[in-house]
């Protein structure tokens, strides 16, 4: 069990944030408007900037979480990386630009639709970036 853990950072580092973001449900009033994106707060009204990587770890349900979990460790198993550093900095370029361009997505949808609830509801989940960055 222990090498097996040792071979998978990535794995680890994603289960401690999935984890401990929601655990915060417990701690937190309105939780999913501070951790989920959340358009209009993070860019216009409260300026939650941390949200931009947090929206990405953030889930309300549990069987979400052990879902994402499964997954992560899976899609981890095999996964060769050469260099942690590089690898760092593109995930964290791909975390940036996923939550940047679903807010252009949510600002273009309130301007087109005139629904102001695109700029007021969480959006949150490692699956819902993912699915918006593969559609770009």
């Amino acid at each position: 069990m222990d090498t097996m853990m040792n071979n998978r950072p990535l794995f680890i580092v994603c289960a401690v944030h999935l984890v401990g973001l929601y655990g915060l449900n417990f701690i937190l009033d309105n939780c999913s408007d501070k951790l989920g994106l959340v358009t209009a707060n993070t860019l216009i009204t409260n300026t939650y900037v941390w949200n931009l990587v947090t929206a990405c770890f953030y889930e309300v349900s549990v069987v979400k979480v052990v879902f994402d979990l499964l997954s992560v460790f899976i899609l981890t198993k095999n996964l060769p990386i050469p260099s942690y550093e590089q690898y760092s900095l593109y995930c964290l370029f791909t975390i940036l630009a996923c939550t940047i361009a679903t807010s252009v997505y949510c600002f273009v949808g309130f301007y087109i639709l005139a629904k102001e609830e695109i700029l007021i509801t969480p959006i949150y989940g490692i699956f819902r970036h993912a699915c918006f960055c593969y559609t770009l």
